[in-house]
Order: C-alpha cells, then structure tokens, then sequence
C-alpha cells in the first residue's frame, strides 16, 4: 500500500514539472556549444570581432527562443521566428565562418561580415521592440475595454463567416485539382510545367494564390474555431484540410509549402496545449539533422535519393543554409547595382505587385535572390535571399529597421496577450497566429515576392474575421450560469496545469 502510495506521488509530482526549460536548455547548448567553440578557435582568419559577434548573434536567438518558448504566455509564431534565426542566421553562421565554407563557394572580407552581423542584430531586434510594444498597447485596450459582468457572445455572424471562407475554398481547390490533374502527383517539374500550361486560362493565377495561401491558413482556421465552439461541423472541417494537404502534398516538389501546411495543421490542433511549445525546438532538430534529404519526393533529378541523418557541423554546410551566403552577397551588391538590373525602388514594388494578376509579369526577374545572384556570378539563379538581405537591398540599414518593425507590428497585433484569460476575445488573432507562424519559414528564408501573397491573404481574413467579430459582439449573448463572469465553455480556454499557452 505504501509503495502504491509513494508510486503515485512520485506520478503527481513528475506532472507536475514544466520540461519545457530543460529541454530547450539542453537542446540549444548542445547545439550552440560545440558551434561556438568551431568558429572561435578556428584559424579560418577572421578577426576576433567577426567572431565574437557571431557567437553573440547565436547566443541572442538561442536565449530569445528559450525565453519565448518558457514564458508564461506562449507564442507559436515568435517562438518559430527566433528558432529560424537561431538554426540559419546563428548556428549556420558559426559553422561556415568556422570552415570558411559557403555553400556556393564565395569568399567575403571581414568588413562584409560585419556589416552583414549588423544588418541581422538590427533586423532581428527592431522586430522584438515593435512586437512587445504593440502587444502591451493591445493588452491595455483589452484590459480597457474588457467588458466584466457581461456573457459570452454568441459567434453567429462568425461561424457564416468561417463556413463561407471553408466553402469558397473548397469549390477553387476543387478546380486547382482539376485543372492540374496527375501533375500533383508526378513531381516538380511535371507540376511547374503543368502551371505553366494553365498561365494562358484567366484567372489561373488567382486559383493558384487562393488554393496553395488558403491550404496554410483556412483549415487551421477552421480547426480552430471548430475547438472553440464556433459551430464548423467536422466534415467540413475534414474537407477542407484533404484539400489543402492535396494541393500541397510533397509529390509537388516542394518541401516549405508541405512543410508550412502540415505546421500550421499541427499548430491549430495542439492551440493552448502545453505540448505545441515543443514544436519549435521539433522544426529545429529536423532543421540541423534531416532537412537535406527531405526533398527526397522532388522527381526532377535534383533532390534526394534517401532519407538521411547528418550533424549539424555537415548539414549547416549544404545548399539548404544559403541565407547567410545570400546576406553577405546581397551586402556586396548594395549600391553597386549595374544598369539593366531592377531599381532598388522596383525590388521594392515587386513582392505586391507580383500577386496582382494585370501586374504580375512586370515582376519578372524582380526577385531578390535571382538578381543578387547574376551580379555576384553565380553559376545557379534560382536561389532565395532572406528577409534581412530583402530590405537592405531595397533601402540599407533604414530599410530592414522599418521592414521588421512593421512586421514586429503585425506579430505583436496577432500574438496572445497575457492576462487576457478568454482567447475568444480576440478571435482574429486566435484564428491566424498559428498559420502566421507557419508562414515565417518561408517567408524569413524568402524570395519575398513568392511568399508575401500568402501572408497577406491570411491576414486578409483576419482582418474579416475581426470586423465580423465587432458585429458578433454587437448581438445578442449567451446566457448560461457563469454569465457574470463572462466565462462559458465555448471561450474558455483549453488547459492542463501547465498550460499557459
């Protein structure tokens, strides 16, 4: 009976440990450790200042994920953003100025890394000074305007809202299925040339748009709401994710949208759920050790020929973690564009006008990556240049400290706001952190102008989803026992004891 009784103690108070720190803890330094040690005792030639700073880069977004990961009130999508900086501008940074090693074989003097270093601790933290000033501004007006004593309102505008958004999207992927046909399921080249085909319909590059940016927000969205009692009958909660896992299924050839898909569908199932904050370190394992070979789907003769795993030391070092190499090319270039490339003004225009469909061929050959690498020599285009590389191609060091403030602005305005005890008060932010969260893989690696349209389609329907809500709020409200303290089951959160997500 004692053994018994010490047993289930011993169960009680292993619940009743948060793992979350030392997990991380334990991750990051084994991780950042041995990376650190690389490039500070290399004799690769850099100056003791290139190399402090990129130690101290790494060691700043390893504790900022370890802070976002642990706090009280948990982020998805600011936990996402400071492990993609950590794993491709911090721990890959450490192993190729170690090895002086890029991935596509270019050499840089220690004032462009530097000048790159700068470009990344600027980028990075005016986008953390926007996001926590806008979510304590936000957190003030809740507090505000919180509306005690009244019941919970019932989301009957919300719920025609989200059923229509699950219906519209439906019928336009039903057509994108059709219209490409086996093409999904044949590869990448197979699927790009069918798109191609299909350019010459009107219309077709809508459907695109609609059916890939839908596929990362609109069943999440939909899973969502479905938890909290919005109303969305599960098999139209079942559609909508079959059609978006079609659309972007990995026989498609690519790896971020399957990714991005499969990431924002595993972020609306485990939404307020203690485990959701493991996913981040999740990505950033498979990041370090597998992502190479998981294009092994492609079809095209330039992907994988098996699933692989490798230490963080070789994979760092691979195609796959260009966006440094990309930073540093795009440093090169600044203000020595020749004649004949796009106008830092045009680099600007292109990510929006790019989804404007009488707009979008003048677009053509705008990409930051491509451009950057014709004029650096690069025998292969078709590259990517990460956010940091985007702006200070556009406008310098001005242009990446408002870039990432303004987009520091939109995850303050979408993150959850501590204290705020009810999720349904803020149901936009609710539906779109976590599909906003997934978008950041893509959209921090870039070509902005392949990516901006998603993220600007999603939060699109939030800004639906919110005005909707102000009507919703407007209504008629849900009377039930607990009506004085405006809590019922249908707004109140989803927790264990340590929750707090």
């Amino acid at each position: 009976m004692t053994s018994q009784m010490s047993f289930s103690n011993a169960v009680a108070f292993a619940r009743k440990i948060d793992y979350v720190p030392w997990v991380y803890g334990a991750a990051l330094l084994l991780t950042l450790i041995p990376a650190s040690i690389a490039v500070l005792f290399s004799d690769a030639g850099w100056t003791p200042l290139v190399k402090v700073l990129a130690v101290a880069i790494a060691v700043g977004a390893a504790a900022a994920l370890f802070q976002s990961a642990a706090r009280k009130t948990f982020s998805f999508a600011m936990s996402l953003f400071w492990m993609w900086v950590y794993v491709f501008l911090g721990l890959t940074q450490l192993y190729q100025l170690a090895s002086n090693k890029f991935p596509w074989g270019a050499a840089f003097d220690d004032s462009t890394v530097l000048t790159a270093q700068a470009v990344i601790l600027l980028g990075s933290g005016s986008l953390y000074l926007a996001s926590e000033m806008t979510m304590r501004r936000k957190r003030a007006v809740l507090s505000a305007t919180a509306a005690h004593g009244e019941p919970p309102v019932r989301p009957a505008k919300l719920r025609i809202t989200v059923l229509t958004f699950c219906y519209a999207y439906s019928a336009v992927t039903i057509w994108f299925i059709i219209s490409n046909g086996s093409a999904l399921f044949q590869g990448k080249a197979a699927f790009q040339d069918q798109l191609e085909a299909n350019a010459s319909i009107p219309g077709s590059g809508t459907v695109f748009l609609v059916a890939i940016a839908g596929a990362m927000c609109i069943p999440a969205i939909a899973i969502i709401a479905r938890r909290y009692d919005v109303g969305i009958p599960l098999p139209v909660v079942l559609l909508v994710c079959a059609l978006g896992f079609v659309a972007t299924n990995p026989l498609t050839g690519s790896r971020f949208l399957t990714g991005t898909f499969l990431l924002a569908l595993i972020g609306a199932l485990l939404l307020r759920r203690h485990l959701l904050r493991f996913v981040p370190l999740g990505i950033m394992l498979t990041f370090v050790t597998l992502f190479p070979s998981l294009d092994i789907l492609r079809n095209d003769g330039t992907g994988a020929e098996e699933l692989a795993l490798s230490m963080p030391s070789q994979t760092l070092l691979t195609f796959d973690f260009d966006s440094f190499e990309m930073l540093l090319r795009a440093v090169t270039v600044f203000g020595h564009v020749p004649n004949g490339f796009p106008t830092p003004f045009e680099l600007f225009l292109a990510p929006v006008l790019r989804w404007v469909p009488v707009l979008s061929a003048t677009t053509q050959g705008h990409d930051g990556g491509p451009v950057v690498a014709e004029i650096t020599g690069m025998t292969w285009t078709n590259v990517s240049m990460p956010l940091w590389g985007e702006a200070y191609l556009v406008g310098g060091f001005v242009a990446v400290a408002l870039a990432f403030a303004a987009f520091g602005i939109v995850l303050g305005l979408v993150r959850p706001s501590p204290g705020v005890l009810q999720p349904m008060r803020t149901p936009a932010a609710l539906m779109i952190e976590v599909p906003v969260g997934a978008l950041l893989i893509m959209l921090l690696r870039g070509s902005l102008a392949s990516v901006l349209g998603y993220l600007l389609f999603t939060l699109a329907l939030g800004i639906v989803i919110w005005l909707v809500w102000r009507r919703d709020e407007a209504g008629p409200r849900i009377r039930t026992r607990n009506s004085a303290a405006g809590v019922s089951a249908h707004n109140r959160p989803q927790q264990t004891s340590r929750s707090g997500c």
